[in-house]
């Protein structure tokens, strides 16, 4: 069998490392930041200096994030290395324009209709579309298709859309389109079994009315067909706890061929859940957002910390899990909370830790909540801010304060 090098060491490549491990067989790591004597799942890492002269002809995978590195990843073998865009087993053209990471790699399926982000990130609104009434299933997702077609039309000529003014249009890169989608998210169910005081879902009324599996089955498989997805596009449960729907085990089971982000709190140990993970193509994220019973139980309107943290024990030991810290002011921005934390992830040892703003504040982050993060950043293994969560200028002062940090070597 044929091997492959692995380009990328990251966080993302250890995630999806099984994923990838089913689809390429592995001859070695490569990263450009590679350090003397690194290694990953027991084998060497290599800068690309030395290992592509002494494997010309060895073929390439890039275990890097599709989304944020990919396309810079491949501009730098292929331009600065001169390596061929042939020898890259997974690569895609990329072009440059006007456009937003939700709109060109996530379709949101909900209840009646199709859109592409959680709301305009501050202002509310999203892209949106019905379902036409009555419409069949090939129908539905030809719609999907014209919808997003018209939207990226209407952004590459400068003309009003649901996404004029969003602060996430930018000029970035993005796969030629049509290509597959990096994750579907479903929007099922809003039941849950907290109050999360930055959540509007439990604000709403709640529905527990049981959902058609077998009718997103055949979506699923229409947008197979339709090539808006493939078998590599990452499912994921957006609102509501999975782990409390009374259809949690058929769900899992309908998705376990893809691999899946489920967003879970993980108060509840479920067997369904656990058995996925167990699989080794999906991962659990779980938003703890405390380090303290006390500050868990005022921003997540219950105090399940204790319960949580038995649960992550259990879960840990089946599969991948991700930790996610969101960043409250004045609330979890606190040397109690955030050194707390930090021995908790000694303890569970989550594959990453996401550090994240509060969406629904976009004003500018103080100096005292990205110390916080600093601390965060520096004494916790994988961990990494939310991709787009910071401005430029945030960016530059956490990297400033964690400058500080490390130079001090006292971290905490």
């Amino acid at each position: 069998m044929q091997k492959f090098i692995y380009y990328g060491a990251g966080t993302y490549a250890q995630v999806r490392f099984d994923d990838f491990r089913r689809q390429y067989e592995l001859f070695c790591f490569c990263d450009r930041n590679a350090t003397d004597g690194q290694t990953l799942f027991d084998l060497p890492v290599y800068p690309p200096s030395i290992l592509f002269k002494q494997y010309p002809e060895t073929p390439i995978v890039l275990t890097v994030h599709p989304i944020y590195n990919k396309a810079t990843v491949q501009d730098y073998l292929t331009q600065e290395l001169g390596v061929p865009a042939e020898r890259i087993a997974n690569y895609e053209p990329h072009i440059q324009c006007t456009s937003c990471e939700f709109l060109d790699n996530f379709i949101i399926l909900n209840d009646n209709g199709w859109s592409f982000c959680c709301n305009l990130f501050g202002n509310n609104k999203s892209p949106y579309i019905d379902f036409i009434p009555g419409a069949s299933v090939r129908n539905v997702v030809q719609q999907l298709k014209d919808f997003r077609n018209a939207v990226l039309e209407a952004i590459s000529k400068n003309e009003q859309c649901a996404c004029t003014g969003c602060c996430e249009l930018k000029t970035r890169y993005r796969k030629e389109l049509p290509a597959p989608a990096f994750a579907l998210v479903f929007n099922f169910t809003n039941i849950c079994n907290l109050k999360c005081i930055y959540c509007t879902v439990h604000k709403e009324s709640v529905s527990m009315d049981m959902i058609d599996i077998q009718k997103r089955l055949d979506i699923i498989t229409e947008l197979l067909y339709q090539k808006l997805i493939d078998n590599n596009t990452e499912i994921r449960f957006g609102s509501g706890e999975i782990t409390i729907h009374p259809q949690r085990q058929e769900i899992l089971r309908a998705v376990k061929d893809f691999p899946c982000g489920i967003s879970s709190n993980c108060i509840v140990y479920d067997e369904s859940l656990a058995e996925l993970i167990a699989l080794g193509r999906s991962y659990v994220i779980c938003s703890v957002d405390a380090g303290t019973r006390e500050t868990y139980e005022k921003i997540r309107g219950a105090d399940y910390f204790d319960k949580l943290r038995d649960s992550l024990r259990k879960y840990v030991k089946k599969g991948t899990i991700i930790l996610k810290y969101i960043f409250l002011t004045n609330l979890n921005d606190n040397d109690n909370d955030v050194n707390s934390f930090i021995q908790l992830c000694e303890d569970i040892k989550p594959a990453q830790v996401l550090i994240s703003r509060d969406w629904n504040d976009i004003s500018p982050l103080n100096d005292n909540l990205l110390k916080m993060m600093a601390r965060m950043l520096v004494n916790i293994k994988n961990a990494e801010p939310l991709k787009g969560a910071l401005t430029n200028d945030e960016t530059i002062r956490l990297a400033n304060y964690i400058e500080k940090l490390q130079m001090q070597g006292d971290y905490e």
